[in-house]
């Protein structure tokens, strides 16, 4: 028996990144791509998307980043305590996109999960990522937090 983890909607080239109208797909804890959604339940309610490595059918393949998602996703699980859930993952190369029901993104660098949320937590005083104020956070480079509102500048935030 395989545990539906959560959806798999295609490349992070699709357009729908935000809203997907096309075909997705169920994956298990080892990143294997086994069904087309239907009226399946995943585990987790956001949707990923992730260029597989090449251009075979979906079902039957294997996530490029499997390993990595479990900790990819607590990482999206704990952006709910800022008052905003997350609705879907792009990974691009090393690059993530958290894509908050807000409209905020949040960008860091895989694998670094837990930097990216204590940088978040030091600077949480400074943006509300419920209210749809903040275009994008991003937490890819060390001891920085960068914010973007959305029709404003980019201002930097020291997180240490």
């Amino acid at each position: 028996y395989r545990v539906p983890i959560a959806s798999w909607c295609g490349s992070t080239s699709s357009p729908q990144v935000l809203s997907p109208d096309g075909d997705c797909y169920i994956f298990d804890t080892s990143g294997f791509i086994y069904a087309t959604t239907g009226t399946m339940q995943t585990v987790n309610p956001f949707v990923l998307y992730e260029d597989l490595t090449d251009n075979s059918e979906p079902v039957g393949s294997t996530l490029p980043n499997a390993e990595k998602l479990p900790v990819a996703f607590d990482f999206a699980r704990q952006l709910a305590t800022f008052g905003s859930s997350v609705i879907s993952i792009a990974i691009r190369g090393d690059e993530v996109d958290h894509i908050l029901a807000s409209g905020t993104r949040i960008i860091y660098v895989l694998g670094r999960e837990q930097d990216a949320f204590t940088a978040l937590v030091s600077a949480r005083d400074n943006f509300n990522l419920a209210d749809g104020s903040v275009d994008y956070v991003d937490l890819r480079f060390d001891g920085k937090v960068y914010v973007k509102r959305v029709d404003s500048k980019q201002k930097t935030v020291n997180s240490q």
